[in-house]
């Protein structure tokens, strides 16, 4: 968040549930202040390594769909990893919360919000186990953790329940 629009590089190791596997469908949701969410036109997506981004869509006002196409057909039990850039135009503020709601099993999620070091919250909190809609209701369980020195709020969860939201909300 310390660039002139927000930035998320997300790396992820998959383990394949079944052989054959070539294509994974992927979303991401953003919430942005006082408007509608993104659409695939807003949003740049690059992939770093790990696949071909095949195509996206429109999944609700305002999640994103993705298709990546892997290098190579997965056998079960194989892993790969992969890494997507995701940006949002400059000037566009989006709500003060990153989560994970894994649709599928998720072992780990390591979370690093990096915050402009001249605009830091005044309150950063981390968010467990709640449903979507709690993770922007202050009343909601969270436990209060701070930035370090450079910025950045870190938070590591284990053994994710899917359809549940994990990560760091904010407010300034």
């Amino acid at each position: 968040l310390d660039r002139p629009g927000p930035q998320v590089i997300e790396f992820r190791r998959i383990v394949a549930e079944h052989d054959g596997l070539d294509e994974l469908d992927l979303a991401l949701t953003v919430t942005r202040t006082g408007e509608h969410g993104a659409t695939p036109d807003d949003l740049s997506v690059e992939v770093l390594h790990g696949g071909t981004l095949v195509k996206s869509w429109q999944e609700s006002s305002t999640r994103v769909g993705m298709s990546l196409r892997l290098p190579a057909r997965l056998t079960l039990g194989q892993t790969h990893e992969f890494m997507i850039h995701y940006g949002i135009g400059p000037g566009r503020e989006v709500q003060p919360h990153y989560v994970c709601m894994p649709k599928y099993r998720c072992d780990r999620f390591d979370l690093h919000v990096r915050f402009d070091s001249s605009r830091l919250p005044r309150i950063v909190q981390r968010v467990a186990g709640l449903f979507h809609a709690d993770v922007t209701d202050p009343v909601a369980a969270a436990s209060t953790t701070q930035p370090d020195a450079a910025g950045e709020a870190h938070a590591t969860f284990r053994q994710l329940i899917p359809g549940m939201a994990y990560g760091l909300r904010w407010q300034h």
